[in-house]
Formats: structure tokens, C-alpha cells, sequence
């Protein structure tokens, strides 16, 4: 019975996950874990380009919003939607820091109420910064290097979030509790 004194409906899931999903009898995890990092390896490369190619889709996105006032939303997006994309891939391949800018990007555009000149701003630290990593090829988390360009982006955000952001989203773009 429901609260209010209404009759319960139990409705069947037509997408059960075991008419998905068939198993393979026998598995070996540790096999397929090898060939997971294999293919990892082989397409190791064909991130580089990606890469690159989507911090030139930011920057030039980038330049668009900073140049014309009426494209910041647009442009806000796209550069958005290659972050994204930059964040989860990045990670994979062995690039921590490329995903960690990304996140604060993402999570920066995602918490600003407005995007304006001072937005911008911050928004384009973080395209340096990803550039600057393209460019002296940080993997990993780019150790004292890394630890520093993330520093010097939280700074930002806090000298920006100051005027502009609450506590909570301030402290969450910048990763603090």
C-alpha cells in the first residue's frame, strides 16, 4: 500500500541487464586485463593527436568568445563539450594532469552563474595550462611541475571566486571540503 492509501503497481524492467550482457564461460580477468592495457598501449598515440586537436578546437573557441560578446555562450559549450571529452580520456592514456585541468575547467564553467571578461580569464588559464602540458609532453600528474600549475589554477579560482563564487562552489571547482 502506498502512503496516501493508493494501490501498489509493480512494474517488470524491460531492459533486464541479463537480456543485454550474455557471460562468457571461463573468463580469465587477469587475461582480459591484459588485453585492455594492450590496447591502451596501441592507441597510446592517437590520444597525442586528440589532444592536440582539441586544445586547438579550445583555443580557437576560445578566441571566438574573447572576441565577440554574443558568442561567449556558444563558445562556453563547445569548449565545455571538448573538456569533457579531454577529462575522461585522459586519464586513461596516462595524462592525470591533462585530466585534472580539465575538471577544474569543467567544474568552473559548470558552477559560474555568468560568463563574462573575468570568466573568461580564468577559463583561458586553464587552456595555457593545457597547452603548456601539450607542449613539455606532462605525463602522469607532472609531478613538483603539475603540482604547482594546479596551485597556481586553484589560486586563480579562489582570487576570481572572492567576489563571484559562494563557499561551497568555490571549494568545489578547487577540490577543498
Amino acid at each position: 500500500m502506498m502512503a496516501n492509501g493508493g494501490n501498489v503497481e509493480i512494474v517488470e524492467n524491460p531492459n533486464r541487464i541479463a537480456q543485454r550482457v550474455r557471460a562468457v564461460p571461463g573468463g580469465n580477468v587477469d587475461v582480459l586485463l591484459e588485453r585492455v592495457e594492450q590496447v591502451i598501449l596501441r592507441h597510446g598515440d592517437e590520444f597525442i593527436e586528440i589532444y592536440h586537436r582539441d586544445v586547438e578546437r579550445i583555443g580557437a573557441h576560445m578566441a571566438a568568445a574573447m572576441a565577440d560578446p554574443a558568442a561567449i555562450e556558444v563558445s562556453v559549450k563547445a569548449i565545455r563539450a571538448s573538456l569533457h571529452d579531454l577529462r575522461g580520456q585522459a586519464g586513461t592514456f596516462g595524462y592525470g594532469l591533462v585530466t585534472q585541468i580539465s575538471d577544474s575547467a569543467c567544474k568552473f564553467i559548470d558552477l559560474s552563474e555568468t560568463f563574462s571578461r573575468p570568466e573568461l580569464a580564468v577559463l583561458n588559464m586553464h587552456v595555457d595550462a593545457l597547452r603548456a602540458a601539450e607542449q613539455q609532453k606532462i605525463s602522469g600528474d607532472g609531478g613538483e611541475t603539475g603540482g604547482q600549475l594546479m596551485e597556481g589554477l586553484r589560486t586563480v579560482i579562489r582570487k576570481h571566486g572572492a567576489g563571484d563564487l559562494d563557499r561551497r562552489r568555490l571549494a568545489e571547482i578547487i577540490g577543498e571540503r
